[in-house]
């Protein structure tokens, strides 16, 4: 899909640039595979699971024609996730809120566009654990007093929630996806799930996926992060920085003054130091402060 050629289109327009190709089959072996490694190892492969995940996630996912990339590796992520494991421990467990903020900032963090200029720190998230606390707590109650039908306004709300708190390159994201615009699509799903018994859950999870993508955009035009001159500022050109320094070993022309104000030459005195001709009444040479 090309790119619009109006930078300042509407939102509508940008959003539809967005979109998630990854299938049911191709995340259900993901998490199969991340399930078992993670048993078998009893934990200790979880970090390189969580980067194998994410790069399958960014490789499937489009944002406003930019195809994301994942660079983060598990031998980067092993020193950190030990650290906050041992947090957890000695905190008897209260550390563990802060784990999924943690996790969620360092693959921001190694998130970019793919065959772009990777500018470190721009890429980030910086939600706060109370933030995501809320979330999860207003999710769990939302769904039990609902009995599951407010999960379409609750999905938009976390995903609006996440969004505005994630950079990628610098450019924020936005999400305009509205829980009565999904309402229709979940209820369809939701029936087909039941008439498969439950089979058609694994493509349940792929395409909220696919429809929080599609609604979810960024301007990267405005995230680069890259120095220029300043408009007063123009570049020196490069002849020039080649021979400024035989420009300022030009010897200056050496000043003279005019006889025709003395009677006799007798009235002018030269300087032994820098030659400089001074009247003879002056003590001191006013060119280099030698005295005469």
């Amino acid at each position: 899909m090309a790119e619009s050629k109006n930078a300042n289109g509407s939102q509508s327009e940008a959003v539809s640039k967005s979109r998630f190709s990854g299938g049911a089959l191709g995340l259900l072996g993901v998490n199969i595979l991340t399930f078992i490694c993670s048993a078998i190892t009893l934990g200790i492969a979880y970090p390189w699971l969580v980067c194998y995940k994410q790069r399958w996630i960014t490789k499937h996912t489009i944002i406003n024609n930019k195809q994301l990339t994942f660079d983060g590796t598990g031998a980067q992520l092993i020193g950190s996730w030990i650290k906050w494991i041992f947090f957890i421990i000695i905190t008897l467990g209260i550390y563990f809120f802060w784990l999924s903020i943690k996790l969620e900032q360092w693959i921001a963090k190694h998130t970019y566009c793919k065959q772009s200029q990777k500018n470190p720190n721009t890429s980030k998230f910086d939600g706060g654990v109370l933030g995501l606390l809320g979330i999860n707590l207003g999710t769990f109650f939302g769904m039990a007093f609902t009995f599951g039908l407010a999960f379409p306004w609750l999905i938009c709300w976390r995903q609006n929630w996440k969004t505005s708190h994630t950079y990628v390159e610098g450019s924020k994201l936005t999400f305009d996806g509205k829980g009565l615009q999904l309402f229709g699509n979940y209820i369809k799903w939701f029936l087909l799930t039941l008439i498969t018994l439950g089979i058609y859950g694994f493509w349940l999870a792929v395409n909220v996926i696919k429809w929080n993508t599609k609604h979810t955009s960024a301007n990267f035009g405005n995230g680069n992060f890259t120095q220029t001159n300043s408009v007063d500022e123009e570049p020196m050109p490069e002849r020039a920085k080649n021979t400024q320094e035989e420009v300022t070993d030009i010897p200056k022309k050496q000043e003279t003054v005019d006889f025709t104000k003395y009677s006799t030459k007798n009235e002018v005195s030269v300087c032994k130091k820098c030659g400089f001709q001074a009247p003879s009444t002056a003590k001191f040479c006013p060119k280099c402060g030698n005295s005469l």
